[in-house]
């Protein structure tokens, strides 16, 4: 059952209970239940609920359901229609409602054999809407006033928008990347792909598929969100709705509050009105709306840097000097990583076959997603410059969601070890930074000064879900792990090796060449990547535990 079917069955549910369906309408629902299991549960669901609203407001006890109007419908039919009776029949037994429907088509129109199940429209054919009205002719609603890496198409006007262009009324298609559109009406929306959408007006839009957020001015008050599953009234708020694949959707609001009122409810249901740090959802085909906790690390809630209104950890970073800083900003193309190093070392992404941007909500301002082994992506720094001071200090903040094996935060490696000690052949290499084997513990391994590996980890597996300050220090004389600011294991060191490729790689192993990612253990890395740091020097544990402290408690939250 699809979604302008399920649309059609509500109304058509609507004008029974209201006693307003004429012959046609009653023809009608009669053609969409017959065998259609979905349609025949969503009805008996419909006013099973509705009987439940009926009888609390006192509207039931004025029902008759006697033997003799039970008897009188059956006679009714005729005998090759006696079978479909009892099973509606019970059905209105389980819910009172659903007799009465019964009973109102029934007294005028005979049940037939169920024949086939009507063919289902086509996905794109629910979605597109067929307006037939030229672009430049439609109403003007607002602009895209920014883009990240976006394939952004108007599906039923066979055109892409970018940045700066005017957005119309019409059905979108986002396949890849970020946008942002501002209406009009002072409502900024940032939709993530995959998405697909119908703005109706500068006051309302229809989310298909995929995640928006959005930030409501006073002057927007009133904007609605419609999704397969629910309906979001905006009251000057901020909030975030995703649609599933299933069609069920969710809405969080950071700030303020919105009325959420399930699409195929009763017109009579009373709204649930959300405020500021909860968060509900709607099955595709639920009445009642569950609540849920808020999730403030899922939806991307600005696109400008909030470091430029306070950059307080940028400052701090910059201020130890580091060769190469990755703040793992938003850019236009969304495949570089612009580099704030004195070496303004850039990085490049390769999003292998994730579906959804590079770009996710950081530890500070955003961070870079990626998808784990299924999804293979990746980045990578061109003429990684090698610390030749024999020290060298690495530091992130990382949020797994898996421990894959081998797991990535950044290693400088091409080597094989030699009969499984210390002594190794190869291109050679400084660090190796992440997950240990399957055990999934922080660890790093070091080339020292005559090429020998020096291993550390930590004594139990990386936290999931939460964001972790990770780094190692290398002084020349010791090795040193530290978690959120603090050491966890330390070893002797002498110095740090100055050979290895060139390239370096982020989230993933390269191989020996620096091409592609290695092919016995590439280790791609679940979860995000934030500011990441490597310094050609030692940090002090005072650095680190100063860096660990400075960083956002809670970023996004209000």
């Amino acid at each position: 059952m699809n979604d302008l079917i399920r649309k059609e069955l509500v109304e058509l549910i609507e004008l029974m209970i209201d006693k307003s369906a004429d012959k046609v309408d009653r023809e009608r629902l009669e053609a969409i239940l017959r065998g259609d299991i979905e349609a025949q549960a969503y009805y008996a669901e419909q006013c099973q609920l509705h009987s439940m609203l009926a009888w609390e407001h006192g509207s039931l006890p004025e029902l008759k359901f006697a033997d003799d109007m039970m008897s009188t419908s059956r006679e009714a039919r005729n005998a090759e229609s006696a079978q479909s009776m009892r099973h509606w029949r019970g059905i209105a037994i389980s819910a009172s409602l659903l007799a009465v429907c019964s009973l109102l088509w029934t007294a005028t129109e005979k049940l037939v054999d169920f024949g086939p199940k009507p063919k289902t429209v086509a996905k794109e054919e629910a979605f597109l809407p067929k307006s037939g009205i030229a672009w430049e002719r439609r109403d003007s609603v607002g602009m895209i006033a920014q883009s990240f890496g976006a394939t952004l198409s108007v599906a039923d006007a066979n055109r892409f928008l970018s940045q700066g262009d005017v957005a119309r009324t019409g059905a979108y298609e986002l396949e890849r990347g970020i946008v942002e559109l501002r209406f009009k009406s002072g409502v900024d929306v940032i939709l993530e792909a995959p998405a697909r959408f119908e703005i109706e007006s500068e006051m309302r839009m229809v989310l298909h598929e995929g995640s928006v957020t959005a930030q409501v001015s006073p002057a927007g008050e009133g904007f609605v969100v419609d999704t397969p599953s629910m309906s979001v009234v905006d009251f000057g708020t901020e909030f975030g709705v995703e649609v599933f694949a299933d069609k069920s959707s969710e809405v969080h609001v950071f700030e303020g509050e919105v009325d959420v009122k399930p699409i195929h409810a009763p017109p009579n249901t009373a709204v649930v009105k959300l405020r500021t740090n909860h968060a509900t959802r709607v099955d595709v085909t639920g009445v009642i709306p569950q609540g849920i906790n808020i999730d403030h690390e899922r939806f991307i809630r600005e696109l400008d840097d909030p470091n430029d209104r306070d950059r307080t950890y940028a400052r701090l970073i910059s201020s130890l000097l580091p060769t190469v800083y990755l703040r793992m900003e938003f850019v236009e193309d969304g495949k570089t990583i612009n580099g704030l190093g004195s070496k303004r070392s850039t990085g490049t992404i390769d999003s292998g076959t994730m579906e959804q941007p590079p770009y996710a909500p950081g530890k500070v301002g955003g961070s870079l997603r990626f998808g784990g082994p299924q999804r293979r992506a990746y980045a990578w720094i061109d003429d990684y410059p090698k610390s030749k001071t024999g020290q060298l200090s690495v530091c992130a903040w990382v949020r797994a969601e898996s421990r894959p094996r081998w797991a990535a935060i950044a290693k400088h490696w091409a080597v094989e070890l030699v009969r499984g000690g210390p002594a190794n052949t190869g291109l050679g290499g400084q660090f190796h930074f992440g997950l240990h084997e399957d055990e999934g513990e922080l660890e790093v391994q070091v080339r020292d000064r005559n090429g020998m590996i020096v291993e550390l980890r930590d004594s139990e597996p990386l936290i999931l879900h939460e964001w972790q300050h990770v780094a190692f220090v290398a002084n020349g004389k010791t090795l040193t792990l530290y978690r959120n600011g603090e050491p966890v294991a330390s070893k002797p060191c002498d110095g740090v090796a100055v050979d290895g490729p060139d390239r370096l790689g982020i989230a993933a192993k390269l191989s020996p060449d620096g091409q592609t990612p290695d092919l016995r253990n590439p280790g791609f890395w679940q979860g995000r990547i934030d500011e990441l740091a490597i310094f050609e020097k030692a940090l002090t544990a005072e650095d680190l535990a100063n860096l660990f402290k400075e960083a956002p408690a809670q970023q996004f939250v209000p």
